[in-house]
């Protein structure tokens, strides 16, 4: 069966009326962008905040009453009692960090979050010590089939705790627990302290009409993604470097503390950090390497995606500035409101996913969506969740253009596969950011799909195909140039305290190993202005995208071509099973493929770049 979509527009849309789904109608019919109460749902000194954090409390004396002194008493069938429990502080403590999260990107001078945050991290190390019996117990179950039998759940907590290791495994018992504390009190606030240092910025930058403004680093950083106003972007690329070089002794510092703690722990667990990094990701170091090892055997075709857009923007290599720009025939184009993006969504998934459309009117309904942009928060976009209040909430910084529509569906696609997994055994719902990222990615696979296909207007194709590029070029890259720079500053950290100077080198010489001579410049601060080398976990931030976006591009060809996955389950059975199974089992069940194979990464790198490379008319 081949699914073709067909074009709809908001006024052919029969079942989005205001009967069935008032508030998608509305939002069809408004002028205003969906935005949700950030006062009494964001904040750590709501109600809803104390009253998570009094059950948290709650459940820890539980889970305390549930373990016997004697920890050889307990039982599979307690133990599985216990990590009921544990599954409940989890979603908690989850919904808990999340919150502490949205109010330090929404409000970055806030001084109280960084308390909250520490209190939280705090009672799930007394949780997991408290369990930490009942981890034991399924540690030990060893092909005891009757017990899985009776309690499948137990099969899904044994393979989480055989695959994700904790900072401090492999540590003696007492070091190991101090470890764990350190990480929850120390890490906690530094990791906090690059909000706070990026919160001062404040950068005069110039857009094409010449109007003069002052922006913020989230402001920046949505610029750099989405905007379709050249010299905005221009003006604030250079603004952020100059800033990001008058500050960067202050960031390094920061960068050098929390890589040195890490470092330090890993030295003494006598850990091998890539392995530790996969398996927590429920992936083999076979199936990383595998993939890397194809990028680098299509380098010589991937930069020729940068060679391709930029060829419609002149003569010479491309500026870092446009490497997120959309192409020049749109900077002044009909730009995208949020309306017609909204109806582009509801079309793209009306045949591959039949529950999407419900799942955006109850967002909208229940005020969980806000599209607004935000000048002062501390990042761009996010997707936050609540398990314990079966809630999802997503912040898109909206622009009315072709990038932040793309944003929004991959945003979308995370949220999706988030609010679906609370209906899961709370075991599947500790699945990893791997798989966090091939949600995200095959909404926006099939999002990409839809435009591409539904493209009318000369202009509309050019666009549609220049993102597209700009999308394989950032995946497959700009991510792994991230990830190889995380990778040689963790490396030297080992030795020695990194300078601005020495930090600067390594950006540059991961740039230029992906991207080659096809820029002027490189993306010299990356590792400054990037959150995500300074979150407390995991310490890999970035390779599980590009994981992500190949895995779900071979995903959305089965789906877009049968409708289903190759073990015949439609999408919602597709994403319950993804926090049951090992990353590989569960790619290879439902795409068919081995992904410890090169040959996978090599097809799947080919297919995404085939539509576009094989006629060389990649941007229209």
């Amino acid at each position: 069966m081949i699914i073709k979509n067909k074009p709809l527009f908001a006024s052919e849309i029969s079942p989005i009326s205001e009967k069935n789904f008032p508030a998608i109608h509305a939002a069809l019919t408004s002028e205003k962008l969906p935005q949700w109460p950030h006062a009494s749902t964001s904040s750590v000194r709501s109600e809803n905040f104390q009253a998570l954090l009094s059950s948290l409390c709650m459940v820890k004396n539980a889970i305390a009453a549930t373990v016997p002194k004697d920890p050889a008493e307990l039982t599979p069938d307690a133990a599985n009692e216990t990590l009921r429990l544990y599954g409940r502080a989890y979603d908690l403590g989850t919904s808990l960090l999340t919150l502490c999260r949205a109010h330090t990107g929404l409000s970055p001078t806030a001084t109280d979050t960084g308390a909250a945050r520490a209190e939280v991290l705090g009672i799930l190390v007394e949780i997991r010590n408290h369990a930490e019996p009942a981890f034991q117990v399924i540690r030990n179950l060893v092909g005891n089939e009757p017990v899985f039998a009776r309690t499948p759940e137990l099969k899904i907590w044994k393979r989480i705790f055989d695959s994700e290791p904790s900072l401090a495994d492999g540590l003696p018992s007492a070091l190991s627990s101090y470890t764990a504390e350190l990480e929850a009190t120390l890490l906690s606030p530094l990791s906090n302290l690059f909000t706070h240092l990026m919160s001062p910025m404040a950068l005069e930058v110039r857009t094409q009409s010449g109007e003069i403004r002052t922006q913020g680093f989230g402001s920046s950083i949505a610029v750099m993604k989405t905007s379709d106003d050249p010299e905005l972007r221009r003006t604030t690329f250079n603004a952020m470097n100059a800033w990001l070089a008058s500050h960067g002794s202050a960031i390094a510092d920061l960068l050098n503390a929390i890589t040195g703690f890490r470092i330090t722990v890993l030295k003494a667990a006598d850990a091998d950090l890539l392995e530790r990094a996969t398996r927590s990701e429920r992936v083999s170091l076979q199936s990383y390497r595998a993939m890397f090892d194809a990028i680098e055997m299509r380098l010589g075709r991937l930069r020729q995606t940068v060679d391709i857009r930029q060829s419609r923007i002149g003569k010479g290599p491309m500026r870092v500035a446009n490497i997120l720009a959309p192409a020049p025939e749109s900077f002044y184009a009909e730009g995208r409101p949020y309306a017609r993006t909204l109806t582009d969504l509801i079309n793209a998934f009306a045949a591959i996913d039949k529950g999407f459309t419900p799942f955006l009117e109850s967002l909208h309904s229940r005020k969980q969506i806000d599209c607004r942009p935000l000048a002062q928060n501390s990042g761009g976009t996010w997707c936050d969740d609540l398990p314990a209040l079966d809630e999802v909430r997503i912040l898109s910084n909206y622009r009315p253009t072709l990038a932040g529509a793309f944003a929004l569906s991959h945003l979308l696609g995370v949220a999706r596969h988030r609010s679906l997994m609370h209906k899961a055994p709370s075991a599947s719902r500790f699945f990893p950011l791997s798989v966090t990222e091939i949600a995200g990615s095959f909404y926006e696979a099939i999002f990409t799909h839809h435009l591409l296909t539904q493209a009318t207007s000369p202009i509309e194709k050019v666009s549609v195909r220049w993102q597209a590029l700009t999308r394989i070029g950032n995946l497959l890259l700009t991510l792994p140039a991230r990830h190889r720079l995380l990778l040689s500053i963790l490396r030297e950290r080992s030795e020695n305290v990194l300078p601005v100077s020495r930090l600067n080198q390594l950006s540059d010489d991961a740039w230029r190993h992906y991207y080659g001579n096809t820029t002027v410049e490189t993306d010299r601060y990356l590792w400054a202005y990037k959150q995500h080398f300074y979150r407390m976990k995991p310490i890999f931030y970035d390779w599980q995208y590009t994981f992500g976006f190949l895995i779900a591009a071979k995903l959305a060809r089965e789906f877009l071509t049968y409708g289903k996955s190759a073990c015949d389950l439609n999408i919602e059975e597709m994403w319950l099973e993804s926090g049951s199974m090992s990353t590989e089992d569960w790619v290879l069940r439902h795409t068919g493929d081995n992904i410890r194979s090169v040959d996978f990464w090599l097809s799947a790198i080919d297919a995404v770049l085939e539509p576009f490379l094989s006629t060389q008319q990649a941007a229209g």
